[in-house]
């Protein structure tokens, strides 16, 4: 039973960090892109709301327009080499076949799928099948992207391969934590956490209070400009579920709806990894909540009919 408990928490602990890094990788990957593209003249929008002519409405991690081409970039940060998991993935790009109205302008995009370059690969030599673009990409000094299936329509973009499409991180995307998607907890946490510490007034403070707007405030200027000035990524309903998570760890003293957050400055001050930390603490609270979930599942009943005697034929009613 402990060792089923203990993997149970390193597959916890294990997806929330895969979950982090696919975020932290989105961010420095949209607004690089869009810097680099847009270098060339190409339009490019992050996270953007669109209206399908159908009625729906869909967001994008990416929306690239060259002239009369668009083209739709969806990221999948998989770390699974399950076929079924990468054939399930890819499908969900299909969501995104329809037709869409934009600043006035009817359109159906070329779609692509973003993922991980060793995840690129592994579907090409799976030979899974697809209708859609797959891009590859490596996050290092600079961002590659390769093409492993599909090629991009557009000339304008097209011409940017040679064979790759090679990009630096944008020095200006360091300055931020966040995009529209919400954020794993923990990895909010640790902003929020940052925040609240900075807010201390002495150093030796060992307690200190700090409000619940100036919070919220300083930490929306986490969020980048260039994906919608008037949207706000941490909304108060997030912001209470980072400080729930704080309180029940013992860092904070904090009232629902209360103005008011007091902070104990003696947690945390020593401790070289607060991300790592606050995904054990994750972790744990995620497990006890799915046992709770399956204690609460009813149990299935299976009722099946008798065999029918093979004496049955010989009865007469």
């Amino acid at each position: 039973m402990n060792r089923v408990s203990t993997s149970e928490l390193e597959r916890i602990r294990l997806e929330t960090r895969n979950d982090i890094d696919g975020y932290v990788f989105s961010l420095k990957i949209y607004g690089s892109l869009k810097s680099r593209l847009e270098k060339e003249s190409l339009r490019v929008y992050v996270e953007r709301d669109l209206k399908s002519t159908s009625g729906g409405k869909k967001r994008p991690d990416l929306l690239v327009r060259a002239g009369t081409d668009f083209l739709i970039i969806d990221h999948k940060y998989i770390t699974s080499q399950d076929k079924r998991t990468l054939e399930s993935a890819l499908a969900e790009i299909d969501e995104y076949d329809d037709d869409f109205l934009f600043d006035g302008v009817s359109f159906r995009a070329q779609l692509a799928m973003l993922c991980r370059l060793p995840t690129a690969e592994l579907y090409k030599r799976l030979g899974v099948q697809t209708k859609h673009v797959i891009l590859g990409y490596i996050v290092e000094r600079e961002i590659t992207f390769r093409q492993l299936a599909g090629s991009i329509h557009s000339s304008a973009i097209c011409k940017l391969y040679t064979p790759d499409l090679v990009f630096p991180v944008d020095e200006n995307v360091w300055k931020y934590k966040f995009i529209r998607q919400e954020a794993p907890l923990p990895y909010t946490a640790q902003c929020v956490y940052a925040i609240l510490f900075s807010l201390r007034a002495e150093y030796f403070q060992e307690e200190f209070e700090v409000r619940y707007g100036v919070v919220l405030d300083q930490f929306n200027t986490l969020f980048p400009p260039w994906i919608r000035s008037d949207v706000k990524q941490l909304t108060p309903g997030r912001l209470n579920d980072v400080l729930r998570f704080l309180r029940r760890i013992g860092w904070i003293d904090w009232e629902e709806g209360s103005e008011q957050i007091v902070v104990d400055a003696t947690k945390g001050k020593r401790m070289p990894d607060l991300l790592t930390f606050f995904i054990d603490q994750y972790a744990m609270f995620e497990r006890r909540k799915r046992r709770a979930r399956r204690k609460r599942a009813p149990r299935r009943i299976v009722v099946r009919e008798r065999p029918t005697s093979t004496l049955d034929q010989f009865i007469v009613p």
